[in-house]
């Protein structure tokens, strides 16, 4: 436990090697530039460009994901620590961080200050994200960069480095109020400056994701 208000926990070996190995490999070849939320010019959410995130990322969707016992094995872990139902959590999206030059080069891939609360997800069949787990599925070299940091924890900011099979909790939104965001759980992915960065993020709603998304109600 590095943070008791807010919770942040962290787990050294949530996964075993092999289990990160298989969500790196489900993830080669279909990358593509990751999004943020937004809405369309009829007032629908949907995924748009932005600036604050440079990173890539696929989602482990596929029959061919979903079916391999590797990741039924992580889902059900994540189900059990998180006590919410599998159906609850959003499929994994796999995430991917290129090695920059320097601060501020073009080439970089971050992500940075954010929430990963969805307030339009108030009004909508699964609810807000409640919790994040997130995942790293690779070394990156001893400082290479590619940190998580919590900008807004108190007494001050919390940065995660990556390593394979270690895993980070915590909530986005406040336990005596769970429709509303923790401001407390800002977050930002730092840019990697050797190697490259593979990771996972689990999003946790409030409610039944996976049926919703069946029936084409999670992002209307």
């Amino acid at each position: 436990l590095l943070s008791a208000a807010p919770p942040v926990l962290l787990f050294h070996s949530f996964l075993s090697d092999a289990e990160a190995d298989t969500f790196v490999a489900h993830g080669r070849g279909k990358y593509a530039e990751s999004r943020g939320v937004g809405f369309d010019k009829d007032g629908k959410m949907t995924d748009v460009k932005t600036e604050i995130r440079t990173s890539r990322h696929t989602w482990c969707q596929e029959r061919d994901c979903l079916s391999d016992p590797l990741v039924q094995a992580v889902q059900e872990r994540v189900s059990d620590v998180t006590r919410t139902p599998v159906a609850n959590g959003e499929f994994a999206q796999l995430v991917y961080y290129n090695a920059c030059p320097a601060e501020g080069d073009k080439s970089c891939a971050f992500y940075k200050r954010h929430s990963d609360y969805i307030d339009g997800d108030r009004h909508r069949v699964q609810g807000v994200r409640i919790f994040t787990l997130f995942m790293y599925l690779n070394d990156v070299p001893e400082g290479g960069g590619g940190g998580t940091r919590f900008t807004d924890l108190k007494p001050e900011p919390i940065t995660f480095m990556p390593s394979r099979g270690k895993a980070v909790l915590w909530p986005s939104v406040l336990a005596d109020a769970p429709d509303t965001m923790d401001p407390r759980t800002h977050h930002e992915a730092l840019p990697v400056w050797s190697g490259e960065k593979f990771g996972a993020n689990f999003w946790i709603h409030q409610y039944d994701f996976r049926s919703a998304h069946a029936s084409g109600c999670t992002m209307g």
